[in-house]
């Protein structure tokens, strides 16, 4: 990547969560390709992934963010129509991954059918995106009209991140049993990487491998990707990182309300512990957070927009809810009380 990569005047954090590398290497791929054919608009024209172990960030310019979700909202203002195909065509693309992930299940898999499985994920990829972004940018009166339309095919395909990781799971041990390497390492792999070992039996070593275990940022444009690792991978952070000054932290209104509380930071939902009326906060929520959702009194995510896991849940349990901030899980702490006034959209330490 050449030196100006990085100069965008903000960073937006739009998902975080567990994926491996291997396939945040895939997903990259497909998010700086031409995903809207009609109009040759990609999603971003630049996407970022910090990579620490399990625990994985995307970010991505917010002026790209804004730009194909206002694309996306003009074409719904101007025939509402267009906005039911959309998700009745994520229904039958999430049928086709789901089917797909079912049958090979717990089976040894050709290369040939491999590949099959992400060219799933590319179709797939452009109803997930005029579903998921298109909202964020709409009127609040045609949103009100439109929002069960979006969120009925929201929820119909959130299995799907899910269990295309454990798909790659389930790859990567088989992979690893044959090459001699631990199923952690084998995700640690990038597609051009595995795409070189069925080629021609090449690999990275393995101290390669636990190097990016420990710290990874890939960058990915029109022209391609770079992975950074160690100190290089420190700098490239650098420039994601938003200010942490303040005790006021901004984002957007799930669903309102008023709750003081203690918070409890969570970026791993297995395991994890929260007492009743704590103030969950974690990157982004997903189904296996429902336990801790259940017990806690608010919950605050860094990213996520309207039809997000955490506003959708937040919507279904009436239950104060601020998405969005970008920051939350960096300037709170353990312990940390604070006030959430969720109608406004604003998260206060007291």
């Amino acid at each position: 990547m050449d030196a100006d990569f990085f100069n965008v005047s903000e960073w937006y954090k739009i998902w975080a969560g567990g994926w491996s590398l291997l396939t945040c290497s895939y997903w990259g791929d497909q998010y700086t390709k031409t995903l809207w054919v009609g109009s040759q608009l990609t999603f971003s024209d630049k996407i970022v992934f910090k990579i620490h172990g399990t625990n994985n960030f995307c970010f991505m310019p917010t002026a790209s963010r804004d730009r194909f979700g206002s694309y996306l909202a003009d074409q719904i203002e101007e025939d509402e129509r267009f906005a039911k195909p959309w998700a009745e065509l994520l229904h039958i693309h999430v049928d086709r991954i789901r089917g797909f992930i079912a049958k090979y299940r717990g089976k040894t898999i050709s290369y040939d059918i491999y590949q099959k499985f992400w060219d799933l994920h590319f179709d797939y990829y452009v109803p997930h995106i005029f579903n998921k972004y298109a909202v964020d940018y709409m009127k609040p009166a045609l949103l009100a009209k439109l929002l069960p339309v979006f969120e009925q095919a929201r929820v119909y395909a959130e299995p799907v991140f899910n269990e295309t990781e454990e798909f790659m799971q389930e790859f990567a041990k088989v992979i690893g049993k044959k090459i001699g390497y631990e199923s952690t390492l084998v995700l640690h792999m990038l597609k051009s990487e595995l795409d070189g070992y069925f080629k021609d039996g090449s690999l990275p070593t393995k101290k390669i491998l636990e190097e990016r275990a420990q710290a990874s940022v890939l960058l990915f444009d029109h022209s391609g990707f770079e992975l950074l690792t160690g100190k290089k991978a420190k700098e490239a952070e650098g420039h994601l990182t938003a200010s942490d000054q303040g005790n006021v932290i901004k984002g957007m209104c799930a669903y309102p309300g008023s709750v003081e509380g203690r918070v409890r930071i969570i970026t791993n939902p297995h395991n994890a512990h929260i007492e009743v009326g704590e103030i969950l906060v974690t990157g982004m929520t997903r189904p296996d957070y429902l336990p801790l959702i259940k017990k806690a009194a608010a919950f605050i995510t860094d990213s996520g927009g309207v039809l997000s896991h955490a506003a959708i849940v937040a919507r279904e349990m009436r239950k104060p809810c601020v998405i969005g901030t970008q920051v939350a899980t960096k300037r709170l702490k353990d312990g940390d009380r604070v006030l959430v006034n969720a109608t406004k959209g604003i998260v206060e330490k007291v």
